[in-house]
């Protein structure tokens, strides 16, 4: 028995629990994340408040009703529940005696390679419904779709696929011949909804294999590693920020967008807030995605590069931004002498031209790394007083391509780090932190908050 996906209901003065709901999801070694960010609640239309219970064994696993208001769960085996707030017991009425499979006319349904691991959106009686790809694992991987069901029936209402973003009329969810795009950006971190203005905000990640660009098309190289900005009544986009052109390094997106209403030399601008994994924070106007803290392009290093790839010439970066100073030899640090040592050869040896060193046969450092100067924990944001609080953390990594005819017996696919066999690719990938042979960070602190 895993603790996976449970939804408990606790006294808020007591601790005690009230109900529990067991999913049952089963263990696979496939999935690259078993992570449940949170649940997402429905009102309902009634008036009256929710009355939770104590329920006689706090759990229920086939049990089903009528409800109204509504809790709901994403699960790592790719499924939606919805659950009684008052009883934890499925709602009958939505979907299939309370639940969805979020396979439902996926590409490819390799098992443990889809999921959906942060809550959906609500806006109005509409629930909007992201999910995970794993990196890597296979060319030939699921849709990274967004898709929006009616929040009391589970009926699909639009799908907006960013391998095909102009196609958001709804799927025939019984048409195993409609198939969404395969492999897709997809979006695995938690998105925001403003209903006044009728957009749901999506941080997108990037199309597996991360680190080779060679299967992207137009539409791909377009929204990948963003926000885009989607209607909630037609999924259609109405405009898209992007923060990493064609890229490399699975900068994914990583958090949640904070809106606010921002004091500006403007006036007063609705404002959306972004952190990025390179340590760029981005502030926007949530109605049109124009910058109100200016955006601006640096030159890209543009070396390593393998046959038919190519790094964008010029990267984005923002105004303000809490990336680190490059790294150098004397940033090197270790628990000892030798700790030391080894970890200076190795930097010596690995390809690096700071941040965005394209990745290589030889191995190039990633920094900031790709788990993030921020990552899905995001920022909050003092709107009255105009200060921002984060948790900026810097860990560098390494990224190796290892050709497909010397990948031998390799292991691979045991999570994101190690080496990732790109099925259906040239390439395999070996990614990891930049770690001393004791296991311990190889470069000394240096992240700093700082204007540019």
């Amino acid at each position: 028995m895993y603790p996976h996906n449970w939804v408990l209901a606790l006294d808020a003065d007591s601790g005690e629990t009230l109900w529990k709901f067991d999913p049952q999801v089963e263990e696979n070694l496939q999935r690259q994340h078993q992570t449940c960010r949170g649940v997402s609640y429905y009102a309902g239309q009634a008036t009256s408040p929710v009355q939770v219970q104590k329920i006689a064994g706090n759990t229920f696993e086939n049990a089903s009703k009528q409800c109204d208001a509504k809790i709901f769960i994403p699960t790592s085996d790719a499924k939606l529940y919805a659950l009684d707030p008052n009883t934890g017991q499925r709602c009958q009425d939505f979907g299939d005696d309370g639940a969805l499979d979020l396979m439902h006319n996926m590409p490819f349904n390799q098992a443990g390679y889809y999921y959906s691991t942060s809550p959906p959106v609500i806006a109005g009686d509409t629930i909007i419904v992201a999910g995970a790809v794993n990196d890597n694992y296979d060319v030939n991987s699921p849709s990274g779709v967004i898709r929006a069901y009616d929040v009391n029936t589970g009926e699909l209402l639009w799908n907006w696929d960013s391998g095909d973003p102009d196609n958001t009329a709804p799927f025939d969810v019984n048409d195993p011949t409609q198939t969404y795009k395969t492999s897709s950006p997809n979006s695995w971190s938690v998105a925001t909804a403003d209903e006044e203005l009728g957009l749901a905000y999506f941080p997108m990640g990037n199309r597996t294999p991360d680190q080779l660009g060679s299967y992207r098309n137009a539409a791909e190289e377009k929204y990948a590693t963003s926000v885009v900005a989607l209607d909630i009544e037609t999924g259609e986009a109405r405009w898209v920020q992007q923060f990493v052109h064609h890229d490399l390094w699975d900068m994914d997106t990583p958090a949640q967008p904070t809106l606010l209403d921002l004091d500006t030399a403007d006036g007063v601008q609705p404002a959306l807030v972004v952190p990025t994994k390179q340590g760029d924070v981005y502030v926007l106007n949530r109605a049109t995605g124009e910058p109100i803290v200016p955006i601006k392009e640096r030159p890209a290093p543009q070396g390593y590069l393998i046959a038919g790839e190519h790094a964008a010439p010029t990267q984005p970066y923002s105004g303000l931004s809490f990336e680190p100073e490059p790294l150098t030899e004397k940033d090197m640090w270790g628990a000892s002498l030798v700790d030391q040592m080894m970890c200076r050869i190795e930097f010596n040896q690995l390809n690096y031209d700071g941040r965005y060193t394209p990745p290589s046969t030889n191995g190039s450092l990633v920094y900031p790394g790709n788990f993030g100067t921020f990552n899905w924990g995001g920022i909050a944001v003092d709107p009255e007083n105009g200060v921002m609080f984060g948790m900026p953390t810097y860990l560098a990594f390494t990224s190796k391509l290892i050709p497909r005819d010397t990948l031998g017996d390799a292991e691979t696919n045991k999570g994101e780090q190690g080496v990732n066999a790109n099925e259906g690719a040239d390439y395999a990938v070996e990614l990891g932190p930049f770690l001393s042979p004791l296991g311990v960070p190889c470069q000394q602190h240096h992240g700093h908050n700082r204007w540019c």
